[in-house]
């Protein structure tokens, strides 16, 4: 489903936010960078890419388009702050936390009665 689009930039079609060879690390140091007051502006930057990206993907019918990106968006981002508290706080394991929010992303963003994705597709690491 998701081979036959094409990307630009070298993009992962797993989510966007998990892409292959992004480790927990990345992703830790990313939700860091979204609330920091001096990277605002990056943050700014990272939110209109996913934004493209999202609206892209719905467009093509890859992610589900009967959902506003805009709560796509912001399920991307409560799933990604729920692993790093789970990860903190010991009840997820920090190898495992790109593998299981990819897998959450693409269950969550499959249009309905396509076939979700496997999220071992996507190795994030």
């Amino acid at each position: 489903m998701l081979d036959d689009l094409a990307y630009e930039d070298s993009e992962s079609p797993a989510i966007g936010v998990v892409p292959a060879g992004v480790s927990w690390e990345e992703v830790k140091d990313h939700i860091k960078i979204a609330h920091h007051p001096l990277l605002v502006p990056l943050a700014e930057r990272i939110l209109h890419r996913l934004q493209a990206l999202i609206g892209r993907w719905q467009r093509a019918g890859v992610f589900r388009a009967d959902l506003p990106s805009r709560w796509l968006i912001s399920t991307c981002y409560s799933v990604m702050h729920a692993a790093a508290e789970d990860c903190a706080a010991g009840r997820l394991d920090p190898g495992q936390a790109a593998r299981i929010i990819t897998a959450t992303l693409l269950a969550a963003f499959t249009p309905p009665g396509k076939p979700v994705p496997e999220a071992d597709a996507y190795p994030a690491g």
